[in-house]
């Protein structure tokens, strides 16, 4: 006895069909199978009345409905076709146009309503809470001349022909950040002494960038951490948890400090030669402006550091991926930690056999340390290569480096 429309009649006449011809239990069979494909149908009616659910079949009605005339081949048309959706939902906002440039460039962009920063007398009956009547000499952190800043400004008025200015009543700006972020993971700290480092590898003073993390929805504007921009003390200071331990880091003996241990503060030279402001106990300052680390004592372990430089692409070693070829015969790798075959390029050439002559291979540096050899040498007719693996920037110190090449001895540094 099938169940659905059989569970609905009286025992007793479902035992007196069984005890005779049946007839009863087949006939409730048909109308339960008619039911369920009545079920089914409904169901799958009913998917296809959303972009994400539908039958691949019913793409090409939602693109009549939407004014897309051909679907793209060898592309996703069910995500193209969600995203023009969205896109008319939220048809004249802000947000949309934001989301649109950053689609098409591929850069961060962020959109400002220009006529929505213009200082105006605000009428009683609709007050704007939106953009104060006046700037706020409370707050420092204002990003003042960039597209984060919301301090009013009076209507920049100029003359019709050139359409300058920004602060008027029909003016939308689009800003795009055409620099992309380079991450830099875990390489050493350069030393200054005991207790002061600087996140690049050379012991240059350099700016911190943020990642620029992308936006999981549209609902808002981007804010500055949304971008890649250079990370500034004040916006550091505001916003640590949301800069550090994504935008940079720092390590002790292999451990990652806590954010409750970091503080940001300026640490220019002073009139002594060294630095201003001692971190407070138990704590290191950064200085994300200058890339500058200042320890209050000296570290138990090794200074590792995890930061973001800004490349308009793909440029020399870095935290990407940079085709490696097909494998020499001859590999010699290199990491100075010791997790590969030699920890100094001398002893990876030695191994090579790069002192013996005609030698030929390669020496692969697997990780993002800093080197130092005193000379590197290499017999005549030797060839050699000594490159960085895909995804690490190794440096490789070379002020008082020197080449004791054979003739005929090719060395190539990739």
């Amino acid at each position: 006895m099938s169940r659905g429309f059989a569970e609905l009649i009286p025992a007793l006449y479902r035992l007196r069909d069984a005890d005779g011809d049946g007839l009863l239990a087949a006939l409730l069979d048909v109308l339960d199978g008619s039911v369920a494909d009545l079920e089914r149908e409904l169901a799958d009616r009913y998917d296809d009345l959303f972009v994400e659910t539908c039958h691949p079949a019913e793409l090409a009605h939602f693109a009549a409905l939407l004014g897309q005339r051909e679907l793209p081949g060898r592309r996703e048309p069910r995500a193209l076709l969600g995203n023009l959706i969205g896109y008319r939902r939220r048809k004249g906002a802000s947000t949309t146009l934001e989301d649109l440039a950053r689609a098409v460039t591929g850069w961060p962009a962020r959109v400002v309503e220009y006529f929505a920063l213009v200082a105006t007398t605000a009428h009683l009956a609709h007050p704007r809470t939106d953009v104060p009547a006046v700037a706020s000499v409370r707050d420092p952190l204002r990003y003042p001349g960039t597209p984060f800043d919301r301090t009013p400004h009076t209507a920049d008025v100029r003359a019709i022909g050139p359409g300058g200015g920004r602060y008027n009543v029909p003016n939308i700006g689009i800003h795009l950040w055409r620099l992309l972020p380079v991450e830099e993971n875990e390489r050493p700290g350069a030393a200054v002494d005991d207790t002061r480092f600087r996140f690049h590898p050379l012991g240059t003073d350099t700016a911190l960038y943020s990642r620029g993390d992308p936006e999981q929805a549209i609902e808002h504007l981007a804010e500055p951490v949304n971008v890649t921009a250079p990370i500034g003390r004040l916006a550091a200071s505001r916003l640590l948890d949301r800069y550090y331990g994504t935008s940079f880091a720092i390590s002790d003996g292999g451990a990652e400090l806590p954010v409750a241990d970091v503080s940001i503060c300026d640490l220019g030279d002073d009139a002594g030669g060294g630095w201003r402001h001692t971190p407070p106990a138990t704590r290191v300052s950064v200085d994300p402006e200058r890339g500058r680390i200042a320890f209050a004592s000296k570290p138990a372990g090794p200074v590792r550091v995890t930061y973001h430089r800004a490349l308009p692409m793909p440029l020399g070693g870095g935290g990407y991926s940079r085709p490696a070829g097909a494998p020499p015969a001859n590999r010699v790798t290199v990491a100075a930690d010791g997790s590969a075959d030699q920890q100094t390029l001398e002893a990876a050439l030695a191994a090579l056999g790069a002192t013996g002559a005609g030698a030929a291979g390669e020496v692969l540096i697997v990780d993002s340390g800093r080197y130092a050899p005193a000379a590197l040498t290499l017999a005549p007719g030797a060839t050699v290569a000594i490159r960085a693996a895909p995804g690490q920037w190794p440096v490789i110190v070379a002020a008082e480096l020197v080449v004791a090449a054979g003739e005929g001895a090719e060395l190539t540094v990739d």
